[in-house]
């Protein structure tokens, strides 16, 4: 299972579930969150395990960092603690499982408040962020271009399996 954040909003951006995990699995699940998120001003905090290799494949940059992956981690263990209460007895296909993290990620973005967010939920906190945040711009000398920060930090992470 592959999962994003974004680490400002604890906004959960993805979660996919594939058979194994490698280079190739990080690489389609990257590929799949492009599509569906703005990732140009990303950048991306990855453990080892050929996530460099396969942000590199389809153009994204990151870097390694094990301290402040610790947010992917916390959620984890969130899913983990629901999962643990039902994970022996679950029958269902890898679709149902991809249904039930779709449902799960729901909850958690919209319903779920955060006491670190002033128990706000991540879809508030999103909200709240794009309407009072203003861009830094750093202005270039003439014949360049202008460029902005980067506003979002993204983890992803492989959860282990037992």
């Amino acid at each position: 299972m592959y999962a994003a954040i974004d680490t400002e909003t604890k906004l959960l951006l993805d979660v996919k579930v594939f058979d194994r995990h490698g280079t190739d699995q990080a690489a389609a699940f990257l590929a799949d969150l492009a599509e569906k998120h703005d990732l140009s001003d990303a950048v991306f905090l990855v453990d080892g395990y050929g996530y460099r290799t396969a942000l590199f494949r389809i153009g994204l940059s990151g870097r390694l960092d094990y301290t402040e992956r610790n947010l992917i981690e916390k959620w984890f263990h969130t899913l983990k603690q629901r999962i643990d209460r039902f994970h022996t007895s679950w029958v269902g296909s890898r679709p149902s499982v991809q249904q039930w993290l779709e449902q799960f990620v729901h909850y958690y973005n919209r319903q779920r408040p955060h006491q670190s967010l002033e128990n706000r939920t991540p879809a508030e906190e999103e909200l709240n962020y794009l309407t009072s945040h203003v861009y830094i711009v750093e202005f270039i000398p003439a014949g360049s271009v202008e460029t902005k920060q980067p506003r979002c930090v993204y983890l992803i992470g492989r959860s282990r399996t037992r």
